[in-house]
């Protein structure tokens, strides 16, 4: 993503059940949190988030974001996911052969691609198997888990995997990085803003919101503004183009 627009208005990011490694180019973003504003570092490792957080841009925009399945982080870090939870920290810090990418962030597009894609292949070698037989396994879980966001349920999905419930939330946790509760009313507001963005005129907004899967409106605001901070109508009349580009 790249821009030289002037500085920005503070954009609100939301949970989307995936981590992120960024990688800015440009002038680098800051996280605002009330009165203060962090300076993010040129390479971070953005484990998943509960809830939203807020980020202004600082100047020119120039970033390189990978964005990892919800269960993709794991293999790459050989580190339990839920370490990296609501967390935002350097990357070198956890990848200490990430210094090298620094030189190459100022180039092409082709070489930066190049090199980022080495890195992370890099790193998947050093690996062991039971990393990727543990993605693969919520890979494949995952899709079928989400199907149907009206009726999914924690004890279903255990069943699924073929795991106590007890079991499952511990090895959800390690793999997702989050509980499974938790990861499927993010889904949950996840498809309604897709399905909210993609409706004509013509649909019922109180439609949408049973169809993806809430008890009723009350219910629906209230998880939508515990996760998001704010209500939704607040949410869609402040989107800009960045909180856009962080949707799925």
């Amino acid at each position: 993503m790249e821009s030289d627009c002037a500085p920005g208005i503070p954009e609100r990011i939301l949970p989307d059940g995936c981590a992120e490694l960024i990688f800015h180019f440009g002038d680098k973003f800051q996280r605002v949190s009330g009165d203060s504003h962090t300076e993010q570092p040129d390479m971070l490792l953005v484990g998943q988030l509960k809830k939203a957080i807020v980020l202004q841009a600082t100047g020119k925009t120039g970033i390189l974001g990978i964005r990892f399945y919800p269960w993709g982080l794991y293999p790459f870090t050989g580190a339990p996911a839920d370490e990296f939870t609501d967390k935002h920290i350097a990357s070198e810090d956890h990848f200490k052969s990430i210094s090298h990418l620094a030189d190459h962030l100022y180039g092409s597009h082709k070489a930066m691609l190049q090199h980022t894609e080495s890195f992370l292949l890099n790193l998947l070698k050093q690996r062991k198997q039971k990393y990727f037989n543990e993605a693969d396994r919520f890979a494949a879980l995952l899709p079928e888990m989400l199907k149907d966001t009206t009726s999914v349920s924690v004890g279903n999905a255990a069943v699924m995997a073929n795991m106590s419930v007890r079991q499952f939330n511990r090895k959800f946790g390690e793999v997702i990085g989050l509980s499974p509760k938790h990861f499927i009313r993010i889904a949950r507001m996840q498809q309604f803003i897709f399905s909210y963005r993609m409706a004509d005129t013509e649909s019922s907004l109180s439609s949408l919101i049973y169809d993806c899967g809430y008890y009723d409106p009350a219910h629906f605001s209230r998880d939508f503004k515990d996760i998001a901070g704010v209500n939704p109508s607040e949410y869609f009349e402040d989107l800009q183009d960045f909180g856009k580009a962080m949707l799925l």
